[in-house]
Parts: C-alpha cells; sequence; structure tokens
C-alpha cells in the first residue's frame, strides 16, 4: 500500500537518465540498470514537490498503473518514501581533478632516451595508470628495464598490450617483482583465453582491433559514481588520455589523425594543457548527435572519435545500440 501523504525521492546512487523512448536508472552503488518509460519520469520530474497524493489526483483513472510503478520502484529500492523531503539533498555531480591525466598510452617497441626521461617524470602527469604498448612482439629486456624504471613511482596500475609470441607466457615472472603491473593483453593470439590467474588476456584479432573494440552490450558499460560525474562534462573515454607513439608523437589516442606534438621536443605537459588537445575531452555524449538521445549517455566508455560540424558533434559510424529503437546489433 502507497501512502499517499508522503514524498518520493530517488536514492541518491540511483540516478534516472531519460533516453529516446525510456529511462535507464542508474544504480551507481550495486552497478545496476533498470528501466521505467519516459511518461513515469515525466510524472515524476513534473511533480518532484508534490505529495503522492496529488500525483494520483492529476493521474485520477490511472491509478493503478501509478500504484504499480510506485511499488517497483520502492521494491527494488530505488526510491523511498518520506516526510521531509528537503532533509535529502541531491547528489553532487561537479568534480574537481588535482592533475592533468589518468591514463597514458606509451609505445615501447623502442626505448629511446626521451622516452627514458618521461618515464622518469611521470608522476608529474598524476595519471593512474599507464599501458604499454609494443606493436610487435614485445622484448623482453626493455619490458623488464622499464618497469624497474617504475618502481618507485605513484602508479596505480601498469598494463602491458603486445603482438602474440610463442613465449608469451614468460611474462608471468614480472607480476612478482613488480605489483604495480595488473594485466598483460596479447593480440594477433592463436585463440581466444584467460590466463588461469586472469591476469593475462589473449585475443585473436589485431593490434588496432584490440584498441578499437567496440562497445558491444550493457556489460561494456561504465556503472559507478566518479564514472557517472565525469560523464557530465567530459567524453568518458578520451577525457584525461593520452597516447604516445613509438616516434613520441603525442595524440589522444593510437587512430587519431592529429599530433599536437612530440615529447623529444616538447614538454607533454603544456601539449596536454592546451585546448585544442583537450577538445576530445570536452566532447561529452549530450553534446553528440543521437548519444545525446541515449539512457546510457553517462555510463558509456566509447571509443569512436567524434567528427565536430558547426559546433556540433556526430560519429561517421554507427554505434552497436540504437537509443531509438532500444536494440543492440
Amino acid at each position: 500500500m502507497i501512502d499517499k501523504d508522503k514524498y518520493f525521492k530517488f536514492y541518491n546512487s540511483c540516478i534516472p537518465v531519460k533516453g529516446f523512448n525510456r529511462t535507464a536508472i542508474c544504480d551507481l552503488q550495486r552497478s545496476e540498470i533498470f528501466f521505467i518509460s519516459n511518461s513515469v519520469t515525466d510524472m515524476l520530474q513534473d511533480n518532484i514537490d508534490k505529495k503522492i497524493e496529488v500525483i494520483y489526483e492529476e493521474y485520477s483513472g490511472y491509478e493503478e498503473l501509478v500504484t504499480k510503478n510506485f511499488t517497483f520502484l520502492i521494491e527494488n529500492e530505488l526510491g523511498f518514501l518520506t516526510d521531509e523531503p528537503d532533509n535529502f539533498l541531491d547528489l553532487d555531480l561537479e568534480k574537481d581533478y588535482l592533475f592533468l591525466s589518468d591514463i597514458v598510452f606509451l609505445e615501447i617497441d623502442d626505448l629511446q632516451e626521451f622516452k627514458v626521461k618521461l618515464l622518469k617524470e611521470i608522476d608529474s602527469l598524476g595519471c593512474v595508470q599507464l599501458v604499454l604498448l609494443s606493436k610487435s612482439k614485445i622484448k623482453f629486456d626493455i619490458l623488464e628495464q622499464v618497469l624497474e624504471i617504475l618502481k618507485n613511482s605513484k602508479l596505480n596500475v601498469i598494463s602491458v598490450v603486445s603482438e602474440y609470441s610463442n613465449d608469451s607466457l614468460n611474462i608471468e615472472k614480472f607480476f612478482a617483482e613488480f605489483p604495480r603491473l595488473r594485466d598483460v593483453n596479447f593480440f594477433n593470439s592463436p585463440e581466444e583465453m584467460v590466463s588461469d590467474n586472469q591476469w593475462i588476456n589473449f585475443y585473436s584479432g589485431n593490434c588496432n582491433e584490440f584498441l578499437s573494440r567496440r562497445i558491444s552490450s550493457v556489460n561494456n558499460l561504465v556503472l559507478n559514481l566518479d564514472a557517472f560525474i565525469e560523464a557530465q562534462k567530459f567524453n568518458l573515454f578520451f577525457n584525461r588520455k593520452v597516447y604516445i607513439s613509438n616516434k613520441g608523437d603525442i595524440k589522444n589516442y593510437f587512430n587519431d589523425e592529429k599530433v599536437f606534438g612530440n615529447i623529444e621536443n616538447d614538454a607533454i605537459t603544456e601539449i596536454i594543457s592546451t585546448d585544442s588537445f583537450q577538445e576530445l575531452w570536452k566532447a561529452n555524449k549530450d553534446k553528440i548527435d543521437v548519444c545525446n538521445v541515449c539512457e546510457f549517455r553517462y555510463i558509456c566508455p566509447d571509443n569512436r572519435i567524434p567528427i565536430q560540424k558547426d559546433e556540433k558533434y556526430f560519429h561517421e559510424s554507427l554505434c552497436n545500440y540504437d537509443p531509438k529503437t532500444n536494440t543492440w546489433k
């Protein structure tokens, strides 16, 4: 029985995102998604400061449907009834960043002196993850040298991406000595598999296919509070990400045609501080055609590079999810 003398409030961690056809309630604490119709979202938003009895009056003749929807929300612990709605503040969706980058990709088929210098100064970027990428079979002596340089860094995670070889599993010896090394991914593998320790992954596709893997199901979405807040203003994939090629070119990602500078001659902190480099960072889903009507727009780490035209963005390729039909390819 719904107490009509109370107000309805969503839990802070349960945030409705209205899409073209339906609304996704993102439960950021339990990492779950629930769906309701847009009409129910409109009903709740239009009466956000009114008692439930007022909603029943406005939807006279549809009392059973109103009860059904409130029951769904309460039983799934998405919201609650209260006498004092003003006592529960809305979630603060602002976030400050202390450092310039979160993730740096560095190609290490060769280890030139300018890369060594960058590795020794990696903490100045404030990144939490470094991805070491070899487009050919990784040279274990180079990898060991890099990991040794990073041994006292403040990095949380070091990942490795390399072409598969028959001795790929020999990389296991590095995990014990370098605890920040968390995962290794081999492309061009004869079969797709995950090692027994879950740290080593094998993919049959080539390097470009591995790096440009697309969102293919709800399992690829990122359901947590930090990501949701970040996506309000920034692109969840490109924000605070830097890619450095074997030649030292500074880019947004491996397949970006724009080169913004080179770490051999340019100060990387100055390059990635520029408005031009951060343009993709700020291309959030609300600015991208089609994405801006998707109910998953604040939890989607889509890696397609958006194209800008007339102060708007669009994608040249179709997403695997169509928000206008709510279907996956």
